[in-house]
């Protein structure tokens, strides 16, 4: 609940920042996520060490914590991106309004988490996913043909950038179970005099994300001023090119581990690193694209689509591709060449289809460039950035 309230809102914010820059967008939403990225690179590292030394409820501790830093944080820097004039306006103005809203939300509250926990022990949120995504879709499409003749077109193109936003994060969301149990399993973790903790490897992707993610906004502003910016599709491509790479790169760990080597570490990080790069072209680029693609009556609504497709949607895909590597009860005494050959497939399956992906991305936006509103997008877009 508090990720749902958070993360649109701050978007919104961030887009609200460059509205008078728009070809800035990218840049300032690439740099938004490195700033996102400073406590996930500090989170694995003190809250593991905790839980460790100290247990799991020291580790919660830390966690509630550092979101409290991140509250006080925003509350003394928030005249920074609100207009507190127009803000103090409204609500003197629609007072009545903003109690009625805040009722509602507090009701709101109050039902939705025993309704989550309720959902979660029942089994039955994955059908309500399913079927909300069904009729997001649905609604999107809607729009899409209700509004073909004003800016349907660029909500065609948000809505390829959700599709294969959610196939590039799926795979991208391995780092939590298939590639974590990997590494635990069959990788040799010492580097050098030093023993890498599994935790520690979750470390690598805000790191990478935090060191690159400044070149890669300044990239962008260089493209979008000499006239040679690429377009959202085509950085989505280049993401999952990237995820490709990456787990073609574990795939060949796996074979290592099958014929009964233990695979340097150097493997994984490698691959980690590949697949933050990717990272840093579709998770940005998709926030800016939701501002710059919608009309602005559905920033909101656009935002809320991104993260319940590429957040809530693509972690549903990628517990049914980990579960491809996953050892039934029955199979527990099974050898270790096996098992990892289990990986060696996984791996190998989600490199082909990242490739395949990107491919007919790359198809599909030279396609979609042809369509006259299309053109006159980026053409604007190139204009301002002179």
């Amino acid at each position: 609940l508090g990720a749902g309230f958070a993360k649109p809102n701050m978007v919104n914010l961030v887009g609200q920042l460059y509205s008078d820059h728009p070809q800035q967008k990218e840049s300032g939403f690439t740099l938004y996520y490195v700033g996102s990225n400073v406590g996930a690179i500090l989170a694995p590292l003190l809250c593991g060490y905790a839980s460790i030394r100290y247990g799991f409820h020291c580790a919660f501790a830390i966690a509630g914590i550092g979101m409290l830093f991140g509250l006080l944080v925003f509350v003394a820097g928030r005249r920074f991106v609100i207009d507190a004039v127009s803000v103090r306006g409204r609500l003197e103005s629609d007072g009545k309004q903003v109690m009625s809203l805040y009722a509602v939300l507090g009701c709101g509250i109050m039902i939705a988490v025993p309704l989550a926990a309720y959902l979660i022990q029942s089994h039955f949120y994955v059908v309500l996913l399913d079927l909300v995504s069904i009729l997001f879709a649905l609604y999107l499409t809607y729009l899409v043909v209700t509004r073909w003749a004003d800016d349907g077109r660029q909500l065609l193109q948000f809505m390829l950038l959700l599709l294969f936003g959610t196939i590039f994060w799926g795979f991208d969301q391995q780092a939590a179970s298939s590639i974590t149990l990997f590494t635990d399993r069959f990788v040799d973790h010492a580097l050098g005099s030093w023993i890498i903790p599994t935790a520690t490897f979750q470390s690598i992707n805000p790191a990478v994300i935090l060191i690159f993610g400044p070149v890669l906004a300044g990239l962008w502003t260089v493209l979008s001023r000499r006239r040679n910016a690429m377009s959202f599709l085509v950085k989505f491509a280049v993401a999952l090119a990237l995820a490709a790479v990456s787990f073609f790169i574990l795939e060949y760990a796996a074979s290592l581990a099958m014929h009964g080597k233990m695979p340097s570490c150097l493997w994984v990080i490698a691959a980690y690193w590949v697949i933050s790069i990717g990272e840093l072209c579709c998770e940005p680029i998709g926030l800016a694209a939701a501002n710059a693609l919608s009309p602005i009556q559905f920033i909101g609504l656009m935002i809320t689509a991104w993260y319940l497709y590429t957040g809530a949607y693509s972690n549903y895909i990628a517990s049914l591709f980990a579960s491809l590597s996953s050892v039934v009860h029955h199979h527990e005494r099974l050898t270790m060449a096996i098992r990892a050959s289990l990986y060696h497939h996984l791996f190998l399956e989600i490199s082909l289809i990242a490739a395949a992906s990107a491919m007919v991305l790359l198809l599909v936006s030279r396609c979609i460039s042809w369509l006259p509103a299309v053109q006159q997008e980026e053409g604007s877009c190139a204009d301002e950035s002179r």
